[in-house]
């Protein structure tokens, strides 16, 4: 998305001296994104798992003992790491392995297909009718290195994707769409090679600034997703060093149990940054009114 800004900001500002239409364009938000590979992904992650008990005092103490950074390890050229800490590392993968990265206190959804081809007999929910199609994380969020272990198949599939893919490969879905029948089947992820996608070493950070005061912008995070954590997204917006305008604080919503903590809010000078408190990488997914809220806010001019 902010690279997306970037590209438009230039279209608006060549384009409107010439007297020709451009977008109105006003702001932008982004969902647990990728921002800096310093913080982002597993270096984020692993602080995270030590506090929600998913990884021991042991371990901790290992790794600060033999000065382990696991800083852009998830990079597209991540630095290399000293035998100890490498095996550090994957002791820490190992230990998060059937955690689901993108919801910690969630589930792994079953994908039977995986499941009989590495003949795991592991029931990863509770729920024994949702017999359906997943996606592993190494497909959904390639980037990970807790994603990749050496045979993917391995990795959980987390995310219960079956409603979705249901729905776009039903044919009269695709009628009414006028997508003929000669086209691709969709699929919840494209492989990246169609697109021709490559992460940038340097991610988007250094776009916040350039775009500063002339768009509004609001950063939310779901704070129970381990694949792009709030406390990375805490740190890169530390490093921006824009000056807070309201402290951190609760915001709320009313349901029928009453006022309930939505999550919480921090105003920057030209960012607003907001967590949606329970949920974690699809967070207008899992928690829709909490989301909803923080974003129709912020479209609207609303404080929270």
């Amino acid at each position: 998305m902010p690279q997306l800004v970037l590209r438009l900001d230039k279209f608006i500002n060549d384009t409107k001296p010439l007297g020709k239409w451009v977008p109105n364009l006003k702001g932008f938000m982004v969902g647990n994104g990728v921002t800096n590979w310093k913080y982002d992904c597993d270096p984020a992650y692993f602080h995270m798992a030590y506090y929600h008990g998913l990884i021991s005092d042991e371990l901790v103490n290992a790794v600060q003992a033999n000065n382990c950074d696991f800083s852009y390890i998830d990079a597209p050229q991540p630095p290399p790491l000293s035998p100890i800490c490498a095996t550090l590392f994957d002791k820490f993968l190992n230990l998060t392995s059937l955690v689901n990265v993108y919801d910690v206190f969630g589930k792994c959804w079953k994908n039977p297909s995986a499941f009989k081809a590495n003949k795991m007999a592991r029931e990863l929910s509770d729920s024994p009718q949702l017999e359906n199609e997943g996606l592993t994380a190494a497909k959904y969020t390639s980037f990970l290195k807790s994603s990749k272990r050496t045979i993917l198949k391995d990795t959980p599939p987390c995310v219960y994707s079956k409603s979705i893919i249901d729905y776009f490969t039903d044919p009269l879905v695709l009628a009414q769409l006028n997508i003929v029948k000669e086209s691709p089947k969709w699929d919840l992820c494209a492989d990246v090679s169609v697109f021709n996608y490559t992460s940038a070493q340097n991610a988007s950070q250094w776009i916040y600034p350039i775009v500063k005061g002339r768009y509004k912008i609001l950063k939310y995070s779901g704070d129970t997703d381990g694949a792009v954590p709030t406390y990375g997204t805490q740190q890169w917006i530390n490093e921006l060093n824009w000056p807070i305008l309201e402290s951190w604080r609760p915001y709320y919503i009313q349901n029928m149990y009453g006022t309930q903590v939505a999550g919480y809010v921090e105003k920057r000078d030209g960012l607003l940054f907001v967590t949606v408190h329970g949920a974690g990488h699809m967070a207008p997914q899992w928690k829709k009114q909490e989301t909803y809220h923080a974003v129709f806010n912020f479209i609207n001019n609303k404080p929270l």
